[in-house]
Order: structure tokens, then sequence, then C-alpha cells
């Protein structure tokens, strides 16, 4: 398979699972009416289930099983520490970096609003587990890793190396935030897709290095913990 042919296919493919997860499976008849009459799962959750049942399809049949090579392999805990320490220090940097841009330029029209749960344990189930795993097994083990020709291609900051693989997952996995357009502040879904693109630079980066998704999830759940705590920390001091 062409090289070329190989990226323009991973593109494919992460836009047919953004309409299959993110649009239709969430609009089934059934679904959706199982959706609205049980308070603990939600039309989030049901995108990030889809989400893990393409995934394994596609490990399955096009990687023909091989869940190994997808990232599905332990990791040492000095590794999967060091990559969610290192999350959680620049996701707090970027995080305290918009509020000074919130400061100078005004509270956006709707702040606050969006898809979090005022519920501590659903949140915790669903952001900070559920969607961390689920989107690290797609984005990471399966397209990052679909995309492995290429890591020929990349760029080199320092001694730090980005190959092409990492680098097109992470744009997708920031474009894909996008969605959030219409729900919260127009500023505020930019800062999210910039976090999510660093985010997916930082978990790729640990994914290829080490051959597993583990350092991956822990880079991911320390942003969404960050994402999620420090601003409710902020409005209970405020109160």
């Amino acid at each position: 398979m062409k090289k070329v042919l190989i990226l323009i296919l991973a593109i494919v493919i992460w836009r047919v699972k953004l309409l299959l997860a993110g649009d239709l499976i969430p609009k089934i008849g059934f679904i959706k009416k199982f959706t609205e009459s049980h308070d603990w799962i939600s039309g989030s959750d049901v995108v990030q289930i889809s989400m893990l049942i393409i995934a394994l399809l596609l490990i399955y049949f096009i990687g023909k099983g091989k869940f190994a090579d997808f990232g599905f392999r332990p990791a040492k805990i000095k590794i999967i520490l060091k990559a969610f320490f290192i999350a959680v220090v620049i996701s707090f940097v970027l995080f305290i970096l918009n509020v000074i841009s919130i400061m100078i330029t005004g509270m956006p029209e709707g702040m606050g609003e969006g898809p979090v749960s005022e519920n501590l344990l659903k949140n915790i189930i669903s952001i900070w587990l559920l969607a961390s795993i689920i989107e690290e097994i797609f984005y990471r083990g399966f397209l990052q890793t679909f995309m492995n020709p290429l890591k020929d291609y990349g760029i080199k900051l320092k001694k730090i190396y980005l190959s092409l693989p990492v680098l097109a997952a992470a744009i997708m996995f920031g474009l894909m935030h996008f969605c959030l357009i219409g729900i919260m502040p127009d500023r505020i879904v930019y800062f999210i897709v910039i976090n999510a693109f660093i985010l997916g630079i930082i978990a790729g980066y640990f994914r290829e290095k080490t051959g597993s998704l583990i350092p991956a999830i822990g880079v991911h759940i320390g942003f969404n913990v960050v994402g999620m705590m420090i601003p409710q920390i902020m409005m209970l001091v405020q109160k």
C-alpha cells in the first residue's frame, strides 16, 4: 500500500467513525429512547461505546486481531506515572493560560455550559475513565498504529522526534472536539481543540516510545482530571 494512500485511508476511517459514532448510532430510535429514560447513561456515553466497538472491529479485521501490536501490552509503572505527571503539569499550565486569556478578554457568553454532568461519580466514570481509555484505543491504538508505515516522516524538536502518525492522530483527535461548537462558547471550544491536540502529541509520543497504550491513557486521564477538577475547585472557592 502506497504511503500516501495510508494517510488518506486513515482520514477516511476517522471521518466515517465520526459519522457513525457521533451522529448515526446515538440517533437510532431504541438507543435514543434508552438514553432518555435512563439517567446513568447519556448520549456521550453511547458515542464512546460506539467508538470502542468500531476500534475493536478495525483492529480485529484490519489488524488481523494482533491486539498487542496496537498497544494492548503492559508498561512500566515508572513510565506510566511519568506520563501522568507530565500531562498534569502541562494541562495545568494550559488552563492557567486560558484563565489569563479570559481575564484579559472577558468571560465568554455561555461559560459553564457543556456536556459535563453535575454528578461527580458519573464524571469520573464517563470522563476520567471511559473517555480516556476508549479515545486512546481508537486514536493512539488503532489510528496511530495504522499509520505506522509513515513513521520515517516527522519533525524533530531538539531530542524529541514526533513522527507523522503521532502528529496526524493528534490533529484528528483535536479536530474531533469541534463537535462542541454550539454546545459551549466558541472561544472555549477553540481552547479545548488546542488542548486536545497537545494531549494527542504527548499521548502519541509515549504510545510510540513504549509500544503500550497505558502511558497514553495515563496522559489522557491527567488532562481530563485537571480540565474537570480545577474549574470546579475555583467555583467552590468563589462561592
